[in-house]
């Protein structure tokens, strides 16, 4: 019987194989890719065949030790391939949908609002170049995307070139695998940005724009396309989500100030209140106003207000610009799973299936792929703010 290891590498051979048989298979596939953009290709392609509607992924030691969230009894994980040691293994990782958190918080990802879009421009020119069009927003993000893929595409041509053999581009010139690679790769940045920033790529890019995607039709060849695809729009997003997240932060600064304010009238008006009530005996309501129901700040009623920030501290994708080769999953066999993190029994039982259960030790190093601002963790603000407050990923 086959096992765990070697279904999901199969698994990962298939949607491979499906996602460049057509534009509309690829694009499907970049809609979930660019939820999930901190994620290495390869587990792009996994988080797409398990949970195409993934938008933020993470392992159960992450969710439970640093966002302070639960995943939910019998959720099923997400099943990665690990390469990073002597012999492939799998981890899993589960979908916020399949969290939850004691103070029912929702989880916040980054939102590309239209009052950023002049702040959002201006930190895509400073970080790659003049935009040729940035009438609107995703006029910009195409700009972007083209600037940064006209520098950063060379690298993997290079690699592509030299990984032709048995694919549809193997028979053209040089010239022309150029123009198809830079053309699909464009694009499909492009779609990525799009597609997270909230905009509806398909609007603004059609089929035409990914035809040149079936000429990729190897592991090798698919490879290239998909870490380039990869690295490139993780590089914008992360520009965006910075830009959004310090403007968010800023808008915060304001309220809390603003709330402090208010405040501080408050409390004078409640000692002109408690005056009044002195010399007359009565308790005077002000009509006005409607009465402060909000807990006490010594209880941590302010809680919500903290942002527990570790944008620094979650670990990120490689930067490096090896490929992560898509063939190298096939080599495995029954006797070389190793050391399983996820549990995985030698007959292929499913164990990414988990119990909501209570925080333990970190076993995973691997990068979350979470992108946005998280929620708060119990051990911050005390216990008693139970407000719906939505505190963000980081």
């Amino acid at each position: 019987m086959a096992t765990k290891l070697q279904l999901i590498t199969e698994l990962s051979k298939r949607t491979s194989n499906a996602v460049v048989k057509s534009p509309d298979n690829w694009t499907s596939f970049l809609k979930t890719a660019a939820w999930n953009y901190k994620y290495p290709f390869q587990d792009q392609l996994l988080i797409y065949a398990q949970r195409p509607d993934a938008t933020a992924c993470a392992p159960i030691e992450l969710w439970n030790e640093r966002f302070g969230r639960w995943v939910n009894r019998g959720a099923k994980g997400i099943a990665l391939i690990d390469d990073s040691g002597s012999r492939l293994s799998l981890h899993h990782v589960f979908d916020v949908s399949d969290t939850n958190s004691r103070y029912n918080r929702p989880v916040v990802l980054w939102n590309l609002q239209d009052r950023y879009a002049q702040d959002v421009t201006e930190t895509l020119e400073n970080a790659f170049g003049d935009l040729k069009d940035k009438s609107d927003v995703p006029s910009a993000l195409i700009s972007a995307a083209f600037n940064a893929v006209q520098d950063n595409y060379s690298d993997y041509l290079s690699d592509l070139m030299y990984s032709r053999e048995n694919s549809f581009l193997e028979e053209l010139d040089e010239l022309n695998v150029e123009f198809i690679f830079k053309e699909v790769l464009n694009n499909s940045v492009a779609y990525m940005l799009l597609t997270r920033c909230g905009y509806p790529a398909d609007k603004f890019l059609s089929f035409e724009d990914f035809k040149g995607v079936v000429n990729f039709n190897t592991l090798d060849t698919l490879s290239r396309l998909g870490a380039a695809t990869s690295d490139i729009s993780e590089m914008i997003l992360k520009e965006i989500g910075a830009t959004v997240k310090d403007l968010q932060k800023s808008e915060r600064k304001q309220d809390h100030t603003f709330a402090k304010s208010h405040d501080v009238g408050q409390n004078k008006s409640v000692n002109n209140r408690d005056e009044r009530k002195d010399d007359h005996g009565i308790n005077i309501h002000d009509p006005r106003r409607l009465p402060d129901t909000r807990p006490d700040a010594s209880t941590g009623g302010n809680a919500h207000r903290q942002i527990w920030d570790v944008a620094q501290n979650i670990p990120e994708k490689s930067q490096e610009r090896d490929v992560r080769q898509l063939d190298a999953v096939g080599k495995t066999d029954g006797a070389s799973v190793g050391n399983r993190p996820d549990g995985e029994g030698e007959n292929g039982e499913n164990h990414g299936e988990t119990p909501n259960r209570e925080p333990g030790t970190g076993q995973s190093d691997r990068p979350n792929g979470l992108d946005g601002t998280h929620e708060q963790p119990k051990t911050v603000g005390g216990g008693n703010d139970t407000g719906g407050t939505g505190l963000q990923l980081a």
